[in-house]
């Protein structure tokens, strides 16, 4: 039987405004943003659709990658064996300046590696630590309706720490099987 995913939705905002202080030579003295980005995401496997939920939690030290199977997830249900991933969150959860994680192959060396968002086997994304106690977290959100392909040859991501000794990260993913 296959699993049926509902209530599925990737959803992120950007919200703020910004004025310039008084006597400022510039044009417009206010700037603002409302922006958002709300994708229901239906059960099945098709275009816009998906059938599973899994999510990673770990951590990585300097000098010690950490490498994510992205085909050996534990499901929320069951084992699961992605085959494509519709929407993904990755945050790094250290509050400590300089814990930045980086997220892919920057060598472009890694075989299996997972390439699919980055279009090259030397990609990779950056997501920066938090700066205090109750500052946010760096992270990062991708969402593709037809899906970012994993399989035997593209299943692997890196975690790498420019910092630190156990720097804590998390991996949401909503994808197909």
């Amino acid at each position: 039987m296959a699993n049926t995913l509902s209530g599925a939705m990737f959803r992120i905002s950007l919200n703020g405004s910004v004025t310039a202080p008084a006597g400022a030579s510039v044009a417009q003295l206010t700037a603002a943003t409302n922006a958002a980005l709300a994708t229901a995401i239906a059960s099945g496997t098709g275009n816009g659709q998906a059938n599973a939920i899994v999510s990673y939690a770990g951590t990585v030290s300097t000098g010690t990658p950490v490498t994510v199977d992205l085909c050996g997830l534990a499901g929320l249900v069951n084992p699961t064996l992605l085959t494509g991933i519709k929407a993904i969150l990755i945050q790094n959860q250290s509050q400590t300046v300089g814990q930045d994680l980086t997220f892919g192959d920057v060598s472009g060396v890694i075989t299996n590696e997972w390439t699919a968002p980055f279009g090259t086997a030397a990609g990779a994304i950056i997501a920066h630590a938090g700066s205090a106690a109750g500052q946010p977290l760096g992270a990062i959100a991708m969402q593709s309706p037809i899906g970012y392909a994993v399989d035997g040859s593209h299943h692997l991501l890196t975690v790498t720490a420019a910092a630190g000794t156990n720097v804590p990260f998390q991996i949401d993913i909503i994808g197909t099987v």
